[in-house]
C-alpha cells in the first residue's frame, strides 16, 4: 500500500482493533521528501487519531501523545523515543498491541513501549506527512483465540 500526502497528510484507516492481543508488522519505505510516516491510533480521522511515527527530520521513532495531524509540528525533544538512521529510509516494524499496551520493535534491534488509552475497540491505521511511504506486507494478525 502506498501513501501519498501533501501538507495535510494522507492515511488509511481500519475498523478497531480487536478487544484481544495483535501483531501488526510491515515493511515502510519512506521517500526522501517525506517528513514522516507511522501508525495512527484511537481515532476516524487525522484530526483525532494519536501517532506513533518515524520522524526523519528529527531521526526519531516516537510518541508524544499528539494526533497525526500535529506530527509536522512536532519539535526535536519527545516524550517516549528512540534514534533511527533517517538515511536508511526502509524500516521492518513490529507492533505487539494488548489492550492499551503498545510495543513497537523497529528492525528487530529497537524496541519502544507506551501505553496509549485510546487503542481498545478503537480505529487504526497508517499515515504519510508530505512524500510517499510504501506499507509492504502490513498485516495484523491475532495472537490469541478467545
Amino acid at each position: 500500500m502506498t501513501l501519498s500526502a501533501d501538507r495535510d497528510g494522507g492515511a488509511v484507516i481500519f475498523d478497531a482493533l480487536p478487544d484481544q492481543p495483535v501483531l501488526i508488522s510491515t515493511d515502510v519505505t519512506i521517500s526522501e521528501n517525506a517528513l514522516g510516516a507511522g501508525f495512527s491510533f484511537g481515532g476516524a480521522n487525522l484530526a483525532q487519531a494519536l501517532a506513533v511515527s518515524l520522524d526523519m527530520k528529527y531521526g526519531l521513532l516516537r510518541y508524544d501523545a499528539t494526533t497525526v495531524a500535529r506530527t509536522r509540528y512536532a519539535i526535536e525533544s519527545s516524550r517516549i523515543s528512540r534514534k533511527i538512521d533517517p538515511e536508511k529510509r526502509i524500516y521492518h516494524l513490529n507492533v505487539l498491541i494488548d489492550n492499551d499496551v503498545a510495543v513497537f520493535f523497529l528492525d528487530n534491534r529497537e524496541a519502544l513501549s507506551t501505553r496509549i488509552y485510546r487503542m481498545p475497540g478503537m480505529p487504526w491505521g497508517v499515515f504519510v506527512c508530505d512524500g510517499e511511504a510504501c506499507f509492504d506486507h502490513l498485516t495484523m494478525r491475532l495472537l490469541k483465540e478467545d
